[in-house]
């Protein structure tokens, strides 16, 4: 696809953040000890050299459609209260798995084709005090994806310390920060499908909803309306990798059939790859 369209990262939205997070290098036992005691600590961000940008959101409730939306408001509104950085691979150690056994799992995966309902899906969950929706965090974008892929050169392995990386990945994201708070759902990307059975042996007890609507009426509404995610990813390689198209081959293609590759592979996974899944066709709910 030979159209480029800018993207707005939670690094563009709050570079200061990422400025002063820099500056805040902590090795991994301080991390896990500042973690630990203060459950408003959670990632915001995994960068291009495979460091976590954590942020002290304290009880802001996230209540945004977007996980940057909701970390761009809340520091406009109350500043930066406390942020470091730390190697990805805090995300394998012991400790901050003891660190997090009294968390929880997430209580079910929201993945979608896109332009088909999935923030109203979202927003309604999101409504009880009870209930928290992780929505497309950005520490679950393309540099996560990038470390576990070896720069997108073969699928994630499914070893230990990739499973657990995952695994406390969305465990943090969940965290218990506000009081009448339970439980919560965690509201991926639709290109994260593409990842759908690592995360699902990472949390195989955990149900997952897949939402879907007519093909037809996804492209008709994305062409009118076209995504700034899905161009961006064939310039990472990640097109390449979720599509099982080469990046010169997609570069030619014009939107419709770049948008296309993507949409048939995401009905695919969902049809044949996911496990333990209700679908939901949401036509009724955007008409």
């Amino acid at each position: 696809m030979k159209t480029k369209i800018e993207a707005e990262t939670l690094e563009q939205f709050v570079p200061e953040l990422f400025q002063a997070a820099k500056t805040q290098y902590l090795k991994n036992d301080p991390a896990i000890k500042r973690i630990q005691k203060n459950s408003g600590i959670i990632p915001v961000a995994i960068t291009k050299e495979h460091t976590i940008v954590w942020l002290d959101v304290a009880d802001y409730p996230y209540k945004e459609w977007k996980f940057r939306y909701a970390t761009r408001n809340l520091i406009k509104n109350k500043g930066i209260i406390d942020c470091f950085t730390t190697d990805i691979k805090i995300l394998f150690h012991n400790d901050l798995d003891q660190a997090l056994s009294q968390f929880q799992d997430p209580i079910g995966f929201i993945f979608h084709m896109s332009k088909c309902g999935s923030t109203l899906v979202a927003k309604v969950l999101d409504q009880p005090d009870t209930l928290m929706v992780v929505k497309e965090a950005t520490p679950l974008h393309e540099n996560l994806w990038q470390y576990l892929t070896n720069n997108w050169q073969h699928p994630v392995k499914d070893n230990k310390n990739n499973l657990r990386l995952i695994r406390n990945l969305i465990r943090l994201l969940g965290r218990k920060r506000l009081t009448k708070q339970e439980t919560y759902f965690v509201r991926f990307r639709s290109w994260n499908i593409a990842f759908v059975e690592i995360i699902q042996q990472a949390f195989p007890s955990t149900p997952c909803l897949f939402i879907y609507r007519d093909p037809v009426k996804v492209m008709a509404s994305i062409l009118n309306k076209p995504t700034t995610g899905l161009p961006r990813l064939n310039e990472s390689g990640a097109a390449a990798f979720i599509t099982q198209c080469s990046k010169s081959e997609l570069s030619q293609m014009d939107a419709l059939n770049y948008f296309t590759r993507f949409y048939k592979q995401y009905l695919n996974l969902a049809l044949h790859k996911m496990k333990n899944t209700h679908y939901l066709n949401t036509l009724f709910l955007i008409l």
